[in-house]
């Protein structure tokens, strides 16, 4: 299908405010002040639990009609909160699957590492598997979050715990390192990410975990017994290469990868409000169900 006008014209302001130059993720710049929107509360129960250094907040829509549970990870190169977009995107998706969300606000660096991070999701994961024993779990995340979602799956299979039933990614960052040879062909199309400060940021997330390791660049982990994935990447961002490497992957058992592209779209565009965010949500509610 034909990109949409009003996705065109945020593709155009990205490129001509040259915006991907302006977004420093070594000195990120953080409000501190992130809350949940008020509209939120309008529609949901909302419960906000400490843990580890992070916080989760459980949204269960009153009109709940599922058994359905998504654990959300927001994007942000793991420097930055969420945005405000990030919030639209999770209020929309609760409102049309009437499921429960629970927002994971997971410790960010470089005041945190990889370490801490994958310590506080596991245990915000098995507190939530342990509180809701009948519900069947979805991992999503976007970006950073994205991978991050990834890399918990792969630690719950190695920990032995209970898995998720499907993971949603939306432009997912797999590889920490960036080195996949084919991202130089889309560094001048993407518009929103600059190569070498992600690289950056990655390596300090990492501290002194590998770059290979499973827990920062799910893609080199043990893909296999991780239930059905679907990958949602835009045809003009840098990380679409290391998502049609991990689609491709073969000889896998009890693991079965769906992609979907979506053509002229730029990084994680799935958090914007326009028509291909509706399309793609539409397709994650038919996936989970």
């Amino acid at each position: 299908m034909m990109i949409s006008g009003k996705a065109k014209a945020i593709s155009n302001v990205l490129k001509l405010t040259k915006f991907k130059d302006k977004v420093d993720f070594i000195e990120p710049k953080r409000s501190k002040k992130v809350k949940l929107p008020q509209s939120l509360y309008k529609y949901n129960i909302i419960e906000t639990v400490q843990i580890k250094g992070g916080t989760f907040h459980n949204i269960l829509p009153m009109a709940a009609s599922t058994n359905h549970h998504v654990l959300f990870f927001h994007g942000g190169g793991y420097v930055f909160e969420p945005s405000r977009n990030n919030f639209m995107m999770i209020e929309k998706f609760i409102s049309l699957s009437k499921c429960m969300l629970t927002y994971v606000a997971y410790p960010l660096s470089p005041e945190h590492n990889v370490d801490n991070t994958i310590e506080m999701v596991f245990e915000t994961y098995k507190t939530q598997i342990d509180k809701f024993p009948d519900h069947t779990f979805i991992l999503m995340g976007d970006s950073a979050g994205g991978g991050l979602a990834l890399a918990l799956a792969i630690h719950i299979k190695k920990m032995k715990v209970k898995q998720p039933e499907k993971l949603v990614l939306f432009s997912p960052w797999l590889d920490i390192s960036l080195s996949n040879p084919e991202i130089e062909h889309y560094e001048a199309r993407d518009f929103i990410l600059n190569t070498e400060s992600l690289r950056a940021a990655g390596a300090r997330y990492a501290f002194d975990v590998p770059l290979n390791d499973y827990k920062v660049s799910p893609i080199h982990g043990d893909l296999n017994n991780l239930g059905d994935i679907l990958v949602f990447y835009g045809s003009e961002e840098i990380l679409k290469p290391d998502c049609e490497k991990m689609i491709r992957t073969s000889g896998l058992k009890n693991t079965f990868i769906k992609g979907i592209e979506f053509e002229e779209m730029q990084h994680d565009w799935v958090v914007l409000p326009i028509l291909e965010q509706d399309l793609a949500l539409g397709d994650v509610i038919d996936f989970i169900s």
